[in-house]
């Protein structure tokens, strides 16, 4: 039975501070999703910008590109042909594709850029300091850069 006065099973005191509890926790749940959406994003850039970077090294030091025993001294002769789906099947880390640019900072050439299909979006690029090696006394000073994105 209602008592006089009363509207439905609460009171009109009760409802105000309801109807502010449950904005009050709206707020809090969309801040909260918000903030996991924003963290999990950085943590996604994050992983790319490692694998670029560890690609990177991998590239620098160690690929067929590299004159010799000479970690950063890349030979122009093995620069020619270079085609996005070689480099992807040597050295691609999971999930990502990528592509390099060889630059020749002392007159500002491009050596070499493969062009690779599905380039929407550049997510991540490292850039690192290489030499150039055309012939015995003719070396010049370049950068090796990494553009890495999800397939």
């Amino acid at each position: 039975m209602k008592n006089k006065g009363q509207v439905g099973p609460f009171s009109l005191e009760v409802l105000f501070p309801m109807v502010i509890a449950i904005i009050i926790i709206s707020v809090f749940i969309v801040f909260t999703l918000s903030t996991t959406m924003g963290n999990l994003k950085q943590r996604k850039y994050e992983e790319m910008h490692n694998a670029a970077e560890n690609t990177a090294s991998v590239l620098y030091s160690k690929s067929i590109f590299v004159y010799g025993n000479n970690p950063g001294l890349f030979a122009i002769e093995q620069l020619d042909g270079i085609t996005c789906e070689k480099l992807n099947s040597m050295y691609a880390t999971t999930g990502y594709t990528y592509t390099i640019e060889i630059m020749d900072t002392s007159d500002d050439t491009l050596i070499s850029a493969p062009s690779c299909p599905n380039t929407k979006e550049d997510l991540t690029a490292i850039a690192t300091p290489i030499a150039i090696r055309y012939s015995e006394d003719n070396v010049h000073t370049g950068t090796l850069k990494v553009k890495i994105w999800q397939k």
